[in-house]
């Protein structure tokens, strides 16, 4: 089983004397683990705890396929035993609040934008790099006007291109909760995560 902590992303062996079956931990569930570090990539777990069983965020189809995608983004992107620590505690807060969230398709884009900020292949700006006209699409991560987008650059609409702001560098949770641009954003962003880190 794949586990994501503090101090990256983890492999481990589970072995039957501690868990009877890999089933019994549930998906994006918060568990303490003592394992014995081997020479390979795979670790064989001693003991197993649960801190919290997210029982809230399976309850809901929308809420567990955002998780869904924030894991799928973690594994896409995270080198094995690579530490994040702030990518692990804005991980851990949206999936906390994604049960409770009215538009969680928003939380599930705003961690994509976040993560490719967090691993710097995304500069948002209102302005373009080049000149102090307001941006409105993206060429290698760099905000630029349209006048400076080369062709193969990506050019949002001006609803897309608020929206991708706002997700991309809210601070506050409210801040999403009131986005209502309703163009969706997770073709681009899977497509550039994919594109530049894997």
């Amino acid at each position: 089983m794949k586990v994501y902590t503090k101090e990256g992303l983890f492999s481990f062996f589970c072995p039957k004397k501690v868990v009877k079956s890999s089933a019994n931990i549930p998906l994006f569930a918060q568990v303490e683990i003592v394992y014995r570090k081997k020479h390979s990539s795979l670790h064989a777990v001693q003991d197993c705890s649960f801190l919290d069983w997210r029982i809230p965020l399976r309850e809901k189809k929308a809420p567990l396929f955002i998780a869904g995608e924030i894991a799928w983004a973690l594994l896409q992107s995270q080198m094995p035993e690579r530490p994040g620590a702030r990518l692990y505690a804005l991980c851990v807060s949206y999936l906390q609040r994604l049960p409770s969230s009215i538009y969680p398709t928003v939380f599930g884009e705003s961690f994509l934008a976040k993560l490719l900020i967090y691993e710097g292949v995304l500069h948002l700006e209102e302005r373009c790099r080049y000149c102090e006209k307001r941006a409105r699409g993206l060429f290698s991560g760099i905000s630029l006007c349209e006048s400076h987008l080369p062709q193969g650059g990506h050019n949002f609409s001006e609803e897309a291109w608020k929206k991708l702001l706002i997700i991309g560098r809210a601070k506050r949770y409210k801040s999403l909760e009131e986005c209502r641009e309703k163009t969706s954003l997770y073709p681009f962003l899977k497509r550039y995560l994919q594109e530049e880190l894997r």
